[in-house]
C-alpha cells in the first residue's frame, strides 16, 4: 500500500473529475450504468439504500444542536455567525478558528441536512429515467468504479459526514471504507447507520482532521472526497 499525501488525494481526485467532464454523454450514462449493475450486487444494503427505512432521519421534534447542550445552541449560532465577515466573498474573518467553526457548523446542522436530504451530504447529477434516489446511489458507485476498489482494499473517505456515500461504496466495491470527519456527532451518527444497515464489517469512522490526519503511513490503498475539502484548512 502507498501512503498518499494531502496534495495526491487532490489530484487523484481532479484526475477522475476531469475524466469525468471529458466524457461524452454516451460515456457518462454507460459510467452510471455500470456503477448501477455494480449497485446490484450490494444485495440487501441497495434494498435498504433506497427504501424509505434508509432514511431512519430525526423527526422535526427530534431535530437538536448534535453534541451542543441546547440551552447553548443559539449562543454558539449567534458566534459562529459573527465571525464571517460581511462583505461578498470575505469568508471566515479569522482563519485560525477554521477547525473550530466547522465542527460547529456540523454540530448546528447535521439534524436539519439528515431531515431535509438523507445521509449523503452532496449534489448528484439526475440520470435519465432515474429517480434521485438511484441517481444518488449510481453518483456515489462511481467513485468505487473509478478508484477500481475491490475487496481488502483500504479506502478513506475524507469528510465523510454520516456515512451515506462510504456505506454505498463498500457495499458495491467490497472494500473497507474509513471515514473521518472533525464533528464528533456524525462520528456518531454514522457510527449508528452503519450498524443499523449492517456495514460495519466494511466501515469505521474516526474524528480527526483530514488536513491533519491520524493515521500510521501506508494505511490505506486509495482515498476521495466528495464536496469536502472546501472546509479544509489548506
Amino acid at each position: 500500500m502507498v501512503k498518499l499525501t494531502h496534495w495526491q488525494i487532490s489530484e487523484h481526485i481532479g484526475n477522475a473529475s476531469d475524466k469525468w467532464n471529458s466524457a461524452n454523454r454516451e460515456q457518462k450514462i454507460g459510467t452510471a450504468v455500470a456503477g448501477g449493475a455494480t449497485l446490484a450486487l450490494a444485495g440487501v444494503f441497495v434494498y435498504r439504500r433506497l427504501s424509505k427505512a434508509y432514511k431512519n432521519r430525526p423527526t422535526i421534534f427530534e431535530l437538536s444542536g448534535g453534541s451542543i447542550d441546547k440551552d447553548k445552541v443559539k449562543n454558539e449560532w449567534n458566534n459562529y455567525e459573527s465571525s464571517y465577515g460581511k462583505e461578498a466573498g470575505e469568508g471566515i474573518k479569522d482563519r485560525s478558528k477554521t477547525i473550530q467553526l466547522v465542527d460547529i457548523f456540523y454540530s448546528l446542522v447535521t439534524d436539519i441536512y439528515e431531515y431535509g436530504w438523507g445521509q449523503s451530504f452532496h449534489f448528484s447529477p439526475k440520470l435519465p429515467g432515474k429517480d434521485w434516489k438511484a441517481s444518488e446511489a449510481a453518483h456515489e458507485a462511481r467513485v468505487a468504479v473509478e478508484l477500481g476498489l475491490r475487496p481488502g482494499m483500504k479506502c478513506l473517505d475524507c469528510g465523510c459526514g454520516v456515512g451515506g456515500p462510504m456505506r454505498t461504496i463498500a457495499a458495491v466495491s467490497g472494500a473497507h471504507i474509513t471515514g473521518i470527519t472533525i464533528n464528533q456527532y456524525q462520528v456518531d451518527r454514522a457510527t449508528h447507520h452503519n450498524k443499523r444497515l449492517g456495514m460495519s464489517k466494511l466501515t469505521d469512522v474516526v474524528r480527526g482532521n483530514f488536513c491533519d490526519m491520524p493515521f500510521a503511513p501506508n494505511s490505506f490503498d486509495a482515498a476521495y472526497a466528495i464536496e469536502a475539502t472546501c472546509h479544509g484548512k489548506f
